[in-house]
């Protein structure tokens, strides 16, 4: 048997809001695992109509910050590795956190992120279940199993300590994904055959020297890679991985296209919540997505509410 999993990110370029890191791993026949979008369909597929939509998060939330699209992807998915869905947000990233992990910690540090949310949002649970009752018929007969869908989360605290720390975004955001990418060494690289796929970010082209950091002291071999993808092959006295960074892998990767919405859903579900405190102080307030240019008209927006809330600019606001 062999894992494939994914890891992308949604929120680096805001200066509002959480950073999140998505996370899923398959397990299955590599043969199924050479391509599990084509196992899966047509019941999954990358098209927003679909019965289990999977693919670029940002394409399928759309224009029109659909959650009801992300549900229908997602919790079918969850519902293959949890039993139980989470009733909430609070719930929702203590379940998916990483063994040990601390991100549910992070929602009482910050006043806009302590009232309840409960979940799903959009979409019902009851056409959830059943579209994870299909979704597990089909994955029955493909041989594939949903093994972990994990999301990590870092506030603005934790970003802005991020960027102190590193000389560039690009190196801040490595690190950010460094535990999702040590958990499928550590727990999957006993196995025969392991690979993990990470969606691309930025203009780097050599991930070489912050491999060898990360997996120290095991060893780091770069691998022929066609275009866009830089491919490695990390190992250690009994462990091993290959692990590939590709151009818009969300949208060629069934695995990394659940991540990037894993990751996408959790940030928007923070960003209600944001949102939803300050226009509780301030009812005309219009929200914000946290992107640079909004972001910055409504810091200016809540400028005297800021300072009766009495929580620091750079607990708030991003550094870059």
């Amino acid at each position: 048997m062999a894992i494939l999993a994914g890891v992308d990110e949604a929120g680096l370029g805001p200066r509002l809001g959480p950073l999140v890191l998505g996370l899923t791993v398959f397990e299955g026949p590599v043969e199924s695992l050479d391509d599990p979008a084509l196992c899966l369909g047509p019941l999954v597929d990358s098209r927003a109509g679909a019965v289990v939509p999977v693919g670029d998060s940002k394409r399928l939330f759309g224009p029109r910050k659909d959650l009801t699209v992300l549900e229908r992807g997602l919790f079918p998915f969850l519902l293959q590795c949890h039993s139980t869905p989470p009733a909430d947000l609070s719930e929702w990233v203590r379940s998916l956190d990483l063994p040990g992990g601390r991100t549910g910690e992070g929602l009482s540090r910050y006043p806009w992120y302590r009232e309840r949310l409960h979940l799903p949002r959009a979409a019902s649970l009851e056409s959830l279940r059943a579209g994870a009752e299909d979704l597990a018929g089909v994955l029955d007969r493909s041989g594939i199993r949903v093994r972990e869908m994990r999301v990590s989360v870092l506030h603005a605290g934790e970003v802005n300590q991020g960027l102190e720390r590193y000389a560039s975004k690009n190196i801040f955001n490595f690190f950010a994904a460094a535990p999702l990418i040590r958990r499928i060494f550590e727990a999957y690289g006993t196995l025969d055959s392991v690979d993990l796929v990470v969606d691309r970010q930025g203009g780097r082209k050599d991930y070489a020297g912050l491999l060898r950091a990360l997996f120290h002291p095991g060893s780091v071999s770069p691998q022929p890679a066609p275009e866009g993808t830089f491919a490695y092959h990390v190992r250690d006295h009994t462990r091993r991985m290959g692990i590939r960074f590709v151009t818009r892998a969300d949208s060629a990767f069934l695995p990394v296209g659940l991540a990037s919405m894993a990751a996408k859903y959790t940030r928007e579900l923070h960003m209600e919540l944001f949102n939803r405190f300050w226009r509780s102080l301030q009812p005309d307030l219009e929200p914000t997505a946290g992107y640079p240019g909004d972001a910055g008209r409504f810091l200016q927006d809540i400028r005297d509410l800021r300072q009766a809330v009495g929580v620091g600019e750079d607990r708030l606001v991003r550094a870059r």
